[in-house]
């Protein structure tokens, strides 16, 4: 599928990711959206090119960190669609945030053709989360988002993580039942890797895990932390069964 960037930058700061080194360099407001129309503009020209692709990816951080903005795109995605043959549809990314009212979002998404949303459980664990990686939303927003997502027919894809410092088994089991409530529509599930420069490649050093030597050629298929309550065996056999564990009683073997 063609991918389109909406804009840059992230008002989160996740402790895995990179948002908070590239704030730094930076001038100016570091989270940028383009206008609604020149996102068009280049959606029209995109399709003029190749006119046998019928989805697009949109591609931003959260589509919901601005709502207006994101309703006027929306709109004007909507009337596009009513200029085709063959309508477009899309998929885009979602943060979850703490009792977000997503209603009035999702409903513009429907109107304007999107078919699924990403957004990032990443643990199930709501103690890693908050204490570990930043992130402070409970379960039950992110439920209460997938449950609002398909009462306007969006497909839920999920990004999970296994193997972040301090997670212990129990916790991780949480993020399996997550996803056995919601059962998502498809996962992108990778085992956590420790990127130099990020927060939480910090704290592992700082605690004395093991972040040297790392295998780049296996990043987010290999565990590198050996962590007291979730060795790295553990680990790899939770990341290896994943699927099966979540679908298991719902999908065929």
């Amino acid at each position: 599928r063609i991918s389109v960037l909406l804009g840059r930058g992230c008002p989160f700061e996740c402790t895995y990711c990179c948002i908070h080194a590239l704030k730094k360099t930076a001038s100016g407001s570091y989270v940028r959206l383009r206008s609604p129309d020149n996102i068009l503009a280049e959606i029209k020209s995109l399709i003029a090119s190749f006119p046998e692709k019928e989805e697009l990816y949109l591609e931003v951080e959260s589509f919901g960190i601005n709502k207006e903005w994101a309703i006027e795109l929306c709109s004007c995605l909507e009337r596009f669609n009513t200029t085709l043959d063959r309508p477009l549809s899309f998929g885009v990314n979602v943060r979850v945030v703490p009792h977000a009212d997503f209603e009035g979002l999702f409903a513009a998404l429907e109107k304007a053709n999107f078919k699924w949303i990403n957004i990032g459980l990443e643990s199930g664990s709501e103690t890693v989360r908050q204490a570990m990686l930043n992130r402070n939303y409970s379960n039950q927003d992110f439920i209460n988002t997938v449950n609002l997502a398909r009462k306007h027919k969006l497909r839920v894809l999920f990004f999970n993580m296994v193997g972040f410092p301090g997670e212990t088994l129990a916790d991780f089991k949480e993020t399996v039942q997550i996803n056995r409530i919601c059962l998502p529509d498809d996962h992108f599930t990778g085992i956590f890797y420790p990127y130099p420069g990020n927060r939480i490649y910090e704290w592992c050093k700082e605690h004395g895990l093991c972040v040297h030597n790392l295998n780049t050629g296996m990043e987010r298929r290999e565990a590198f932390l050996d962590l007291p309550g979730f060795t790295k065996k553990q680990i790899t056999k939770s990341y290896q069964w994943f699927d099966f564990n979540v679908y298991r009683g719902h999908k065929p073997m």
